[in-house]
C-alpha cells in the first residue's frame, strides 16, 4: 500500500503505480471521519449514555493537507487514465516544441557559419582578382611584390 504524509508528497513521489495511488486516495476519501460523537450525559454504569454528533476538528483528509473531501475526489480524477494520457500528450508536445526550437537554433547557426564561409570565399576571390589585375597592369610582380 502506498503511504504518504501529505498531498505535497504525492506531487514529489515518483508514482509508478497510479492504481496504488488512486486506491490510497480512495481510502482517505471514503474514511467517514467528518463527524465524531461526544458524551453529553449519562454513564456506562447506568447504560443511559446520550451522545451528540459533532464536526470532527481534524479528519484524515485535513491531516493530509487537503482543503476538503472534494479536493481528494479532484485528485483522484487527475490520476484517471484519460487525464494521465492528456498530461503525457502535453509533455510530449512540449518536448517536440523544444526539439523544433533547438533544430531552428542549430540551423540558424549553420546558416550563419555557411554565410561566413561564403563571404570569406567571395572576399578571397575579390582579393585574388584584384591581385591578378595588378599583376597584369605591372603594378605587382609574379610573386605578389611591388616592383621597384
Amino acid at each position: 500500500m502506498l503511504r504518504f504524509a501529505t498531498k505535497t508528497d504525492i506531487a514529489n513521489l515518483m508514482v509508478t503505480d497510479k492504481d496504488e495511488l488512486v486506491a490510497a486516495l480512495k481510502i482517505i476519501y471514503d474514511t467517514p471521519d467528518d463527524t465524531c460523537y461526544r458524551v453529553v450525559s449519562g454513564s456506562e454504569e447506568n447504560g443511559d449514555i446520550v451522545f451528540e454528533e459533532v464536526s470532527a476538528s481534524n479528519p484524515v483528509w485535513k491531516q493530509k493537507g487537503f482543503s476538503s473531501r472534494a479536493e481528494i475526489k479532484d485528485f483522484i480524477g487527475d490520476y484517471s487514465d484519460e487525464n494521465l494520457n492528456l498530461a503525457k500528450t502535453k509533455k510530449i508536445q512540449e518536448h517536440q516544441n523544444h526539439i523544433v526550437q533547438l533544430m531552428a537554433a542549430y540551423n540558424m547557426k549553420i546558416s550563419k557559419e555557411k554565410q561566413f564561409v561564403i563571404d570569406a570565399l567571395i572576399n578571397q576571390k575579390m582579393k585574388d582578382n584584384a591581385i591578378e589585375a595588378l599583376k597584369k597592369e605591372g603594378k605587382l610582380t609574379v610573386d605578389g611584390k611591388i616592383p621597384k
